[in-house]
C-alpha cells in the first residue's frame, strides 16, 4: 500500500551505485518526504541492492522481455519515477519513456537524439564542433590519421576506460586498431582532465553546474576529485546545453590543454556519472531537487552560483557488504530456538517478534476511544479503519463531525503516550530464558518514538530478560533526525555489537520485516532469523513486508518524523 504522499523511486542496473542511492534517501530524509526506493539488477549480489528498499532481479538489457517486464514493475508498484544508471540501459529507456509515462512513471532521461550523440563519438565530436567549443580532432580511420604521436584511440560507442589507449607511433595506431572493431582517433590533449556534473530539469533548463577535476581514476570512474569553480567553463557549458536539450542528469568531461588553458570537450553521459554523489555532497543538491521537481515544486536554475565549495576534495572508498546473508526462516519460537544454537549473541526486533503489536495498538486504540464518548463503537471504528489501511485516528474524528484540531492533538497523545497492559506469552519467556542459560548474550534494537517503546518495554519487564535494549530513536539525541538511526541503518547493531562484546561471526539477529531487519545482515556480515509471525499485525493481509511503515502512516503521517520536522513541515 503505498502512502498518498510517498515516492517511489527505481533504479534500473543499480550495480555499485550505493553513493547515489544514499544520496536520495538522504535527500528524502532532508526534505521529510516518504520515499522507498526499488533497485533492479541482472544479480542479486548488485551491492547497491543491499540498501534498496526492494531488491528485483532482472533479465538482460537485450532480451526482448526488459522492458515488458520494467513496465509490469512499474505498474505494480506504483513507481513515480526510473532513473537508469548504465549506457547500455539509456537508448531503449528512450525509445519507451511514453510507455512508461502512460502507466504514470516518468523516465528521468534525454531524447533519443541525445542519447546517439553521447554514445557514437564521431557524433559527440560533430556535436562539440557544432557547439562551437573546443574538441579534438577525431578520425574513424586510423589510415587517414595526419595529427602526429602521441594520438588517441578508443571504441566509438565506449564506456569508461575499456579499450582506450594512448599511442606512441604509427605501427601501435595499426595494432589497436585490428584489435577493436568500431574505434575513433584523436590528437592527444595534455592537460588535466574534469567532470561536469549537470542536473536539467524536464524541460532542458539547466539547474546546477558542477565542475569538477578528475585528480585520481581507476577503469574511466573517478576515486579523486577536486570542486573548481571556473566560470568560463559553466558559461561554456551553457551555450551546449542550450544545443543538447538534455533532460535530468548529465556529465560532461573536458580536459583543460596544459599549454594554452583552452578547455576541449571530449565526452557526454546522459546519466549520473559514477562521481556526481560527490558533487551532491559538496552542494550541488541534485536529488533534493528531483524529489522537489516529482512534488510539482518550481525550481529556479543555480547555474550563476557556485555549487559546493570549491577546493573541497573526495577521495572515494570501496566498501564490502555481504551479499548472501544466510537468513533462515523460523514459524514458531521452537523452530527459532532450534536456529539460534549455533550463535553466542541474539538480537531481537520488538514489535511482532517479541510480542504480538496488535495488542499495543488495541490498548491504544482503547483508550483513544475513551476521548470520544459521543461515538458509542469508536474503539470498533478504529479497528476498522486500521485494518482498512486508512489513518484511523483522522477518519474517527472525520465521520464523527470532529473538525477540531486539539482533540486530534489529544487523540495522538492519548495513543502514544498510554500505558499498555502486555504480557510476554509463555513460549516467549521460555525462549529468552532458555537462551540465557544456555550463556548466551541478549539483545534488544526496536525502532519507534521513546515514549511508547519503554511504556511496551517496561510492561513486558523485559528488562529481566534480555542483556540490553537500544531504542534506535534515542540515538538521534535531541536535534538529529530518528530516520538516520532507524532500521534500516546498521549503526544501531554495531552499537550493539560493542556492548555485549561480540563477533559478527557469532551474532544472529531476530525479526519480522524483511524491508527493513535485514539489510544491516548484509551491511556488517552477519546472519538472521526471519520470523514468520502467523499473528503479526500485516501477516494476514499480506502486508508483513511494509509493517513499520504503514502502521505509521495509520497512526498519523507525521508519527515518523522529529518536533524539530514536523514544526518546520
Amino acid at each position: 500500500m503505498k502512502k498518498t504522499n510517498e515516492k517511489r523511486i527505481l533504479f534500473t542496473s543499480v550495480g555499485r551505485r550505493v553513493e547515489l542511492v544514499q544520496a536520495f534517501k538522504e535527500a528524502a530524509r532532508s526534505l521529510s518526504i516518504p520515499l522507498r526506493i526499488y533497485g533492479t539488477d541482472l544479480t542479486t549480489t548488485a551491492p547497491a541492492l543491499s540498501i534498496c528498499d526492494e531488491s528485483i532481479q532482472t533479465c538482460r538489457i537485450n532480451d526482448p522481455n526488459y522492458i515488458p517486464s520494467l513496465l509490469e514493475l512499474c505498474a505494480q508498484n506504483s513507481i513515480d519515477l526510473l532513473i537508469p544508471t548504465i549506457d547500455t540501459d539509456l537508448l531503449l529507456l528512450a525509445q519507451n519513456a511514453k510507455n512508461f509515462e502512460n502507466i504514470g512513471t516518468k523516465v528521468l532521461i534525454s531524447s533519443e537524439r541525445v542519447i546517439n550523440i553521447a554514445n557514437d563519438k564521431r557524433n559527440t565530436y560533430t556535436f562539440f564542433k557544432d557547439a562551437n567549443v573546443n574538441t579534438p580532432e577525431t578520425i574513424d580511420d586510423y589510415t587517414k590519421y595526419a595529427l602526429g604521436f602521441p594520438c588517441f584511440i578508443k571504441p566509438l560507442d565506449g564506456s569508461g576506460s575499456k579499450d582506450a589507449f594512448s599511442v606512441k607511433n604509427a605501427q601501435e595506431l595499426k595494432e589497436h586498431s585490428k584489435r577493436i572493431d568500431n574505434y575513433i582517433v584523436q590528437n592527444l590533449i595534455i592537460g588535466d582532465e574534469f567532470t561536469v556534473d549537470i542536473l536539467c530539469d524536464f524541460n532542458g533548463k539547466p539547474i546546477y553546474i558542477t565542475p569538477r577535476k578528475r585528480t585520481q581514476v581507476r577503469a574511466g570512474e573517478v576515486i579523486v576529485t577536486e570542486i573548481v569553480d571556473d566560470p568560463v567553463v559553466v558559461e561554456e557549458c551553457v551555450s551546449i546545453l542550450a544545443k543538447l536539450k538534455a533532460i535530468g542528469p548529465i556529465t560532461i568531461q573536458y580536459i583543460k590543454e596544459e599549454k594554452s588553458g583552452s578547455n576541449y570537450y571530449i565526452e557526454i553521459n546522459p546519466r549520473f556519472g559514477g562521481g556526481s554523489p560527490l558533487s551532491m555532497k559538496s552542494g550541488a543538491r541534485s536529488a533534493e531537487t528531483i524529489l522537489r521537481i516529482l512534488n510539482d515544486e518550481t525550481i529556479e536554475p543555480r547555474i550563476n552560483q557556485q555549487q559546493g565549495s570549491a577546493g573541497d576534495i573526495y577521495s572515494r572508498f570501496d566498501q564490502s557488504v555481504l551479499a548472501n546473508p544466510k537468513i533462515q526462516i523460523g514459524h514458531s519460537y521452537d523452530e527459532i530456538h532450534e536456529l539460534l544454537s549455533a550463535y553466542d549473541t541474539v538480537i531481537f526486533d520488538l514489535d511482532d517478534t517479541i510480542y504480538d503489536e496488535i495488542d499495543y495498538i488495541t490498548s491504544g486504540f482503547e483508550a483513544v476511544a475513551k476521548l470520544v464518548p459521543s461515538v458509542p463503537d469508536a474503539y470498533e471504528q478504529l479497528i476498522g479503519y486500521f485494518r482498512a489501511g486508512k489513518p484511523a485516528i483522522d477518519e474517527l474524528l472525520r465521520t464523527a463531525g470532529i473538525t477540531d484540531n486539539g482533540m486530534k492533538e489529544s487523540c495522538l497523545n492519548t495513543y502514544r503516550n498510554h500505558t499498555p497492559t502486555l504480557t510476554l506469552k509463555h513460549n516467549v519467556k521460555n525462549l529468552l530464558m532458555n537462551l540465557r542459560q544456555e550463556g548466551k548474550k541478549l539483545g534488544v534494537i526496536t525502532d519507534g518514538r521513546p515514549e511508547g517503546q519503554h511504556a511496551k518495554i517496561k510492561s513486558l519487564n523485559l528488562i529481566e530478560y534480555v542483556d540490553e535494549i537500544i531504542i534506535t530513536d534515542e540515538l538521534a539525541g535531541s536535534s538529529g533526525n530518528v530516520l538516520d538511526f532507524r532500521k534500516p541503518n546498521d549503526i544501531a547493531f554495531s552499537l550493539m555489537r560493542m556492548r555485549l562484546g561480540s563477533t559478527l561471526d557469532n551474532m544472529v539477529y531476530v525479526g519480522d520485516n524483511p524491508a527493513k531487519d535485514f539489510q544491516p545482515s548484509r551491511s556488517l556480515g552477519f546472519d538472521a532469523v526471519h520470523f514468520i509471525n502467523p499473528n503479526g499485525v500485516y501477516y494476514k493481509s499480506k502486508l508483513a513486508t511494509d509493517k513499520r511503515r504503514l502502521l505509521e502512516e495509520t497512526i498519523t503521517p507525521s508519527e515518523n518524523l522529529s518536533d524539530k520536522e514536523k514544526s518546520e513541515k
